[in-house]
């Protein structure tokens, strides 16, 4: 049987030296937002804005959201203008009490690069009454 290491623990190995750097945002202080949004009626492919932008720079480690049995059929997705499931892929919230941890592998470590601050969206499909709760962890 073979030993394989990760990216981060073959630059480890190697001493930290020329290229061999870790990327210092995964070594930062994490950040931790929180934001809800309680639906009435909410009609299909609406948008939800969420926390406040993430930074340039940051690099997204986690992303949760739970809700109530938001009715029979409905969907959420939450990404960016880049991505609209760039953290969660439509995902059934038709079920009370269920916790949905980010499930799309382009979303985890993603970083927030270029020149502007990202906003978070959660776009619904189907007709969506109830309440949905958020986070998003990143460092930067």
């Amino acid at each position: 049987m073979a030993n394989y290491y990760g990216v981060n623990a073959t630059k480890a190995a190697a001493g930290f030296i020329g290229e061999n750097i870790i990327n210092q945002g995964y070594n930062g202080k994490e950040t931790v937002l929180y934001d809800e949004y309680e639906a009435s009626a909410l009609a299909n492919a609406s948008t939800i804005t969420l926390f406040e932008k993430l930074p340039v720079g940051a690099v997204v480690t986690a992303m949760q959201m739970m809700n109530d049995d938001m009715g029979s059929t409905v969907t959420v997705k939450v990404g960016d203008a880049g991505d609209d499931d760039r953290y969660i892929v439509a995902t059934s919230v038709t079920t009370a009490n269920t916790k949905t941890d980010m499930n799309n592998i382009a979303g985890f470590g993603y970083e927030i690069t270029g020149t502007s601050d990202t906003q978070v969206i959660a776009t619904v499909a189907g007709t969506l009454t109830g309440t949905l709760k958020f986070i998003v962890k990143y460092v930067l």
